[in-house]
C-alpha cells in the first residue's frame, strides 16, 4: 500500500469524481427482471438431437459444454419468446436463430477448449 501524500490526494480525487457521476437508470433492467420472473421458462429445442450428432465427440469436456450450449439456446429463446412459437404444451420452441446467436457468442470458446469447431446451422 502506497502511503504518500500524493496517493492520498489521488484517492480523494477518485472518490470526488465518483461522487459526481449520476447513477445509471435501472428502471428498464428492473422491468426486465420482473417480466422474467413471471414469463414462460419451459423451452423445447427440437433440433438438439441433430446438433448433438453434428458435433464430433473429440473431448470429454463436450459433455458439459454441450449442455451449457443448450441452456444458452433456451435462455435466448426465453428472452425472444414474444417472437417464438409454442408447442402443444405451451412451451417456447427454440429456433435455429437462437442457436445461431449463441454460436456467435460461444463457438470460439468451445472450440478453443476442445480444439474443434461448433457446426454452423
Amino acid at each position: 500500500v502506497t502511503d504518500t501524500h500524493q496517493q492520498t490526494r489521488d484517492v480523494m480525487a477518485a472518490l470526488a469524481n465518483e461522487a459526481g457521476v449520476e447513477a445509471p437508470d435501472l428502471v428498464s433492467w428492473h422491468a426486465l427482471q420482473e417480466w422474467l420472473a413471471v414469463a414462460e421458462h419451459r423451452v423445447t429445442v427440437p433440433y438438439s438431437g441433430e446438433l448433438a450428432a453434428l458435433i464430433p465427440p473429440v473431448a470429454v469436456r463436450l459433455r458439459r459444454d454441450f449442455g451449457a450450449v443448450l441452456n444458452l439456446i433456451r435462455a435466448h429463446a426465453i428472452l425472444q419468446q414474444a417472437r417464438r412459437e409454442r408447442d402443444a404444451e405451451g412451451r417456447i420452441v427454440a429456433t435455429t436463430e437462437d442457436y445461431a446467436r449463441i454460436r456467435e457468442l460461444v463457438a470460439d470458446l468451445v472450440s478453443e477448449g476442445v480444439e474443434a469447431t461448433v457446426p454452423a446451422t
